[in-house]
């Protein structure tokens, strides 16, 4: 996606909006941004403990080579 944005081929766009019309955003400040395609994005949230979760029982177990019980 950062790719396609500095390679000019997407533009990335933040604001209040206001309504979406067929082809278009239309902000709460009256600016129309003509789209083929509008992604919400709201919020960010840290995916280090999501990560933890999620590969714990691996790195316990050694199943991921060069680790043995989480220790590299």
């Amino acid at each position: 996606m950062r790719r396609k944005e500095r390679d000019g081929q997407v533009k990335l766009a933040k604001g209040d909006v206001d309504h979406l019309t067929e082809d278009a955003v239309v902000l709460k400040n009256g600016t129309v941004l003509p789209a083929d395609l509008v992604v919400y994005a709201t919020g960010y949230g840290s995916m280090n403990g999501w990560a933890a979760d999620r590969f714990r029982r691996r790195l316990e177990f050694g199943s991921v080579p060069g680790t043995h019980r989480g220790r590299g």
